[in-house]
């Protein structure tokens, strides 16, 4: 069938999940999949540099193949959430936004024209507000002298990602005035979204991580209440405590949308506030979407605070930070530390070395947030091949018409001639001995074979996928 245009081509949602899972089972080297999500990426972009496209630069209808629309399919429902897993968020953009354009081509036209329209302003207020946040947690003596280190990141929707929340917002309109407005930018509460990723400092030598921990819980919501004395929020319905609750798979952050008034308009944004082994956990660990999915999450860390610490006030979160700080002996004569936890003292202040420094730390970021990523993709492969395998199941009459089918590991060819009954209420007749024209890797195989993942299974029977 067709749904706006675009024939009915695989993958579908489900089959574009269980090829994902396939890839990375038989992946032994993570670049392999950074390879096939590149690859991707090559294929739409010599599909619109070489296909037949009008002056906007977007496909022809008419001139659109089952093939150019599989491959834009794959991009955005196998690649993009590859590279999304490897820690590749401008690939997984690009891929999005290319198969965005060959497969919805009106509706990429509206996104980029809503963009052309305001893109400029709503970047300018990205800066504006990012710097303005610094500044007002940089100024807070309170904060600073707890804090080991404060990132501020900040981001604008792509415009795929503003589409699907432009949609979302329009399906949840149910008045005949609202439904026939124009969309707008400013009608995405987080199309312009913050960051805040706080570490404390530990107080003492002997400072138990547990008591660091419960710092960073109370100076995130402490930082919250900084930024709301800046910026109130204009939606107590979006003001989320997911640190005092956490979600299921262990997700922790404090959310709270407010707005600031630019370029004569109310720009609403989003911020997130975390400590950063809760930034680690949200995007490397057992919050990330495959972990959770995979049903391998650890259980979610232990809450340091509860919902109702929101509506507490700076000083009183002051005096309870100060309170779980107390240094229960002295250690004798410390050095002094900055707000930035660097040690001064042995007075170095030479512009070049501290550039150096800078630079090392930077490399040395970067290379933990590679690993970190790496380290948490292994960790999902080695979940899923102790539970699952993958097998391709072909027709005799046609391999084109073969699917992958996801098993439990140990499964034999009698399970995967059940599961595909189950799934697919495609029934293939076999004696107990097995039947002529059943193949597994090539070679007559019966029903009591154990299969391995990567095998092919040859069967006398014809497919009638849904």
């Amino acid at each position: 069938g067709r749904r706006g245009g675009t024939p009915a081509v695989s993958p579908s949602r489900d089959e574009a999940s269980t090829l994902r899972e396939l890839l990375l089972s038989v992946a032994d080297d993570w670049r392999s999949l950074a390879i096939r999500s590149v690859a991707s990426l090559y294929r739409l972009r010599g599909i619109l540099r070489f296909g037949d496209v009008d002056g906007d630069g977007l496909i022809l209808e008419a001139t659109r193949t089952p093939q150019m629309i599989r491959a834009a399919r794959e991009a955005l429902r196998v690649y993009a959430p590859l590279a999304e897993r490897l820690g590749m968020h401008r690939l997984k953009a690009d891929l999005e936004g290319l198969s965005f354009r060959v497969l919805y081509r009106r509706q990429d036209a509206a996104a980029r024209a809503l963009y052309a329209a305001g893109d400029e302003a709503m970047r300018e207020v990205e800066g504006h507000l990012s710097k303005r946040v610094e500044d007002v947690l940089g100024d807070d003596e309170i904060l600073c002298e707890q804090l080991e280190s404060v990132r501020v990141l900040s981001r604008v929707k792509a415009p795929y990602s503003l589409w699907k929340k432009l949609l979302k917002k329009r399906t949840k309109q149910t008045g005949p005035a609202e439904t026939s407005g124009e969309l707008s930018l400013l009608d995405v509460q987080d199309a312009i979204a913050l960051r805040v990723i706080l570490r404390a400092r530990r107080l003492y030598p002997a400072e138990d991580d547990d008591s660091v921990r419960t710092r960073e819980c109370l100076l995130c919501y402490y930082a919250q209440k900084l930024l709301m004395e800046s910026w109130p929020p204009t939606d107590g319905a979006r003001v989320k405590d997911y640190i005092g609750a956490p979600k299921p798979n262990g997700y922790q952050s404090i959310h709270y949308t407010a707005s600031v008034f630019r370029h004569g308009a109310a720009w609403p944004f989003e911020v997130q506030i975390r400590s950063e082994e809760m930034h680690r956990i949200a995007e490397y660990g057992v919050a990330a979407h495959w972990d959770y999915k995979l049903g391998a999450a650890a259980a979610p860390p232990k809450a340091g605070r509860s919902p109702a610490s929101v509506t507490e006030s700076a000083e009183d979160i002051a005096k309870e930070i100060e309170h779980v700080s107390e240094e229960p002996y002295h250690s004798g004569d410390e050095a002094e530390r900055d707000p930035s936890g660097t040690n001064n003292a042995q007075g170095h202040s030479d512009t070049e070395d501290e550039s150096d420094e800078e630079a090392d730390e930077e490399a040395n970021s970067d290379s933990a947030r590679t690993a970190s990523y790496i380290e948490a993709l292994t960790a999902s492969r080695d979940s899923l091949v102790q539970e699952k395998l993958f097998v391709f199941v072909s027709p005799t009459s046609s391999a084109l018409d073969g699917k992958i089918l996801p098993l439990s590991m140990g499964s034999s060819v009698a399970e995967a001639l059940l599961e595909i009954k189950e799934q697919h209420g495609v029934e293939c007749s076999v004696t107990v001995e097995g039947t002529p024209g059943m193949f597994r890797n090539g070679r007559e195989t019966g029903l009591d074979e154990e299969l391995s993942n990567g095998d092919v299974l040859t069967l006398p029977i014809s497919f009638v996928w849904e």
